[in-house]
């Protein structure tokens, strides 16, 4: 085992994967298991975060996957890069771009009122709609 820790980590995720496609696949047509009640309360329960904490939520769930998508990519998968940058700390900066993303986003959202000053264009359509 070379990365003993990634392989944990890619476990627990394969783990999860199967189980839930399994559950999905095994359930009847109407019927309502376990894990979708514990689901919705789940739902339910985080349903009543403030703006700030659900838009650092979505930061965290997205910057982290796109980053364990690009290290995968980028870093694991070296071979189908030319020989000259096999190995090259250039590949490190797609790599971990997501991360810096990431905490520039969290710091702005979290530490400031920035994203509050952004108009979405949802809302501008609704004001549009209304007048």
């Amino acid at each position: 085992m070379k990365h003993p820790t990634n392989n944990v980590f890619g476990g627990f995720l394969t783990i999860y994967m199967v189980a839930t496609a399994w559950a999905t696949a095994r359930r009847r047509e109407g019927e309502t298991g376990i894990l979708d009640w514990v689901g919705f309360v789940f739902a339910t329960w985080c349903a009543g975060l403030p703006a700030k904490r659900r838009i650092a939520r979505h930061l965290w769930r997205m910057c982290f996957g796109w980053f364990i998508a690009t290290g995968s990519f980028f870093l694991g998968q070296q071979q189908v890069f030319p020989a000259w940058l096999r190995g090259s700390p250039v590949l490190l900066v797609p790599a971990l771009l997501p991360l810096a993303l990431l905490i520039f986003w969290m710091i702005r959202v979290r530490f400031t009122g920035a994203y509050k000053k952004m108009s979405t264009p949802r809302a501008e359509h609704a004001y549009l709609v209304r007048t």
